[in-house]
């Protein structure tokens, strides 16, 4: 059974010690490894480049042999005999998918720290945190279940292997907590870093949004108990699911202060609830249902499925729906948000190129790896994937007289689960919802999943009493040049450049900057964009500079006008079949 012992001699040093001991091995040579990736964030990151010293000795403290056989991977020779691993790895990322420590907090993952022992994998393994000297004020807060120690002490872990042990966060700090039940589970919201939340409040929006969902799939329930770990920062958005935990990540005014209105729901507060829902969710849709490729990933390299669009996707859908349902923000709300997803696919020319499935299988490569021509050639298997759910939802409902809803078809994948029956495939939903339903939705799979054509939104949205419209942008240029700009203080800068706009048709590029419009300079989008309001139906010549060389190109400007997707509840007896109203 390996066993990790985690020190922190020195949080300054970012550097996080650990001793894995092996009591005893069959294997003559022994192979160990650190993961790649870690699951829910589909990007190789090769976590060993932060093992900053590793040696192997003996249970008597005596070096033995090894040998590195890949950039990840030891060989160590170790004849049969018990043996450890002593190794430091730096941690100082503040996202949520590697580690990170400093004199204030102390965050890792498994994947970023347990080092794999191949002969033990499916064996029990042991985590033993010894709280830092320097830091007698920090509490802990993980999911893994505890063999030692109270809710918020240091002590002793277990796992019954390894792929569960590295789904489990740890966060050390001083950090701030409220327990709130649902369903008698207590749920924990662990805050870390400076901040003046109203936790009580954070905890009274969570509960419904818990029940939701845990009634969304109904009983057994997957947890027995659940952690919000989140880092507050100045300025940061992210989540990252695991089995009973989310590591999240959030700025300081997106959570409401104590003073605040109990009645008002700020923009960027009901982002974070999102983001919760979020994530919640995702207990069920991927820690427990999942492709069939990531029941036993390879974590060594990149593992493929089509089904990113499905996982991420219905859950983009339910994580704003339920902000809904449970009647946190109106429908009225709900519709903004949603429009405002719809507006950032429909800004996307990578949509009619690559296919919801494509986007999916390809996540290690174009999705986390965006270059500025991203917007031309890709498609956001979270975005799209989320307007196929909400098509897929009313489509059942349209043609079943609201008998049966996409939540039917997700409440059978979690019973399957439960008969142990693991790992979807490609195609598996067409069979589901054939069976459950009678409908037959392979063309439909064909051209949602599969294809690129426009999804017909607007057809379902007026099934259920809400009208799709495409209306002038009054807050933004009406002179569409197909052009963004990076976010600067006094240069302005192209972000990106719109498939066969005019500006591309110009011979304008990514990472252009623009001197001047009709020889005044610009410094700002606002100035461009109030210069071109100046000139609708003329030439105009700008003057930029790609890297350190200066030209000039003109560009004729047309009266084509910016679009907003607004949508509106014009039916309201048919809208109550999808959203809340009052």
């Amino acid at each position: 059974m390996p066993h990790y012992q985690v020190t922190i001699p020195d949080p300054h040093t970012h550097l996080f010690h650990v001793t894995l001991t092996v009591k005893n091995s069959a294997s003559v040579q022994s192979q160990l490894s650190l993961p790649s990736w870690i699951p829910g964030s589909y990007m190789v990151r090769d976590f060993c480049k932060n093992i900053v010293s590793i040696r192997f000795v003996n249970l008597a403290e005596q070096p033995i042999n090894f040998e590195k056989i890949d950039k990840q991977t030891w060989l160590v020779h170790n004849n049969k005999q018990g043996y450890k691993a002593v190794y430091t790895f730096y941690a100082f990322d503040t996202s949520v998918r590697t580690a990170y420590l400093d004199q204030f907090r102390g965050f890792f993952n498994g994947t970023s720290s347990f080092i794999k022992v191949e002969e033990f994998a499916e064996s029990e393994h042991q985590v033993e945190i010894i709280k830092p000297t320097a830091c007698p004020d920090w509490q802990l807060a993980t999911g893994l279940n505890r063999i030692t120690g109270d809710t918020f002490d240091f002590g002793t872990f277990k796992a019954p292997n390894y792929l569960e042990l590295i789904d489990y966060p740890f966060e050390m700090a001083a950090f701030t907590t409220e327990t709130f039940y649902v369903k008698n589970i207590p749920h924990h919201i662990v805050i870390s870093g400076k901040h003046d939340a109203d936790m009580a409040r954070i905890a009274q929006d969570l509960t419904p949004l818990c029940q939701h969902h845990l009634d969304y799939f109904s009983a057994p329930y997957p947890i027995e108990e659940y952690y919000f770990l989140i880092n507050i920062v100045g300025d940061g958005f992210g989540g990252l699911e695991h089995l009973n935990s989310t590591a999240l990540l959030c700025s300081r005014d997106s959570l409401p202060h104590k003073t605040d209105d109990k009645g008002i729901f700020s923009e960027k507060y009901q982002g974070f609830l999102s983001l919760c829902s979020h994530e919640y969710f995702h207990t069920w849709n991927v820690k427990r249902i999942k492709p069939a490729a990531f029941v036993t990933p390879d974590l060594a390299n990149e593992t493929y499925t089509k089904q990113l669009w499905f996982y991420e996707g219905i859950t983009s859908y339910v994580d704003d729906f339920s902000l809904n349902a449970t009647k946190l923000i109106t429908a009225e709300q709900y519709l903004t948000t949603l429009a405002k997803a719809l507006q950032r696919l429909f800004n996307n020319q990578g949509r009619f190129i690559q296919s919801a499935a494509e986007s999916s299988f390809d996540a290690w490569t174009k999705f986390y790896k965006q270059d500025e021509n991203a917007t031309n050639a890709i498609v956001s298997y979270y975005t799209k994937g989320a307007f196929i759910a909400l098509c897929l939802d009313l489509h059942i409902k349209a043609n079943t007289n609201n008998q049966f809803c996409l939540q039917t078809i997700m409440q059978d994948y979690w019973h399957d689960f439960n008969q142990g029956k693991q790992g979807t495939t490609d195609l598996s939903i067409i069979d589901k919802v054939k069976v459950i339903t009678g409908l037959n939705i392979e063309s439909l799979f064909q051209d949602w999943v599969e294809g690129t054509n426009e999804l017909p939104i607007d057809k379902y949205l007026s099934k259920f009493g809400v009208n799709l419209t495409l209306a002038p942008d009054t807050e933004k240029s009406v002179i569409n040049t197909g052009l963004s700009f990076k976010k600067t203080t006094d240069k302005l800068i192209i972000q990106t450049v719109a498939a066969d706009s005019i500006a591309q048709l110009a011979g304008l590029s990514a990472n252009d900057e623009i001197l001047a419009l009709n020889h005044l300079k610009v410094v700002s989008p606002n100035d461009f964009n109030s210069q071109l309001k100046q000139n609708i139906n003329q030439t105009i010549k700008l003057h930029v500079f790609r890297r350190d060389e200066l030209f000039s190109v003109n560009l004729t400007l047309n009266a084509e006008q910016t679009n907003q997707v607004k949508l509106n509840i014009v039916e309201p007896t048919l809208a109550t079949n999808w959203l809340v109203l009052p």
